[in-house]
């Protein structure tokens, strides 16, 4: 999950640990270049980021992407 710390975030570390699944956490203020190196390397099946990095972040389509929150005025959707 690539997002600052929200509610959405809360409820999807719950939702990975409740299916038995690895929560694997980039820090969200990293450089793009850094969490697209951490995505290839832990291969995962979804990904959830906020708006603001998942318009940026290198995701095969193999990759399930899930967007939390609302874009933030002016910022692409």
């Amino acid at each position: 999950m690539c997002a600052r710390n929200t509610v959405d975030h809360i409820v999807a570390l719950r939702d990975v640990l409740a299916a038995e699944k690895t929560w694997v956490l980039p820090n969200a203020r990293n450089a793009i270049v850094e969490l697209d190196r951490a995505i290839a390397f832990t291969s995962p099946a979804i990904l959830v980021a906020d708006h603001a990095h998942a318009s940026r972040l290198a995701v095969g389509a193999s990759v399930r992407l899930i967007h939390t929150g609302r874009p933030r005025s002016g910022a692409a959707a």
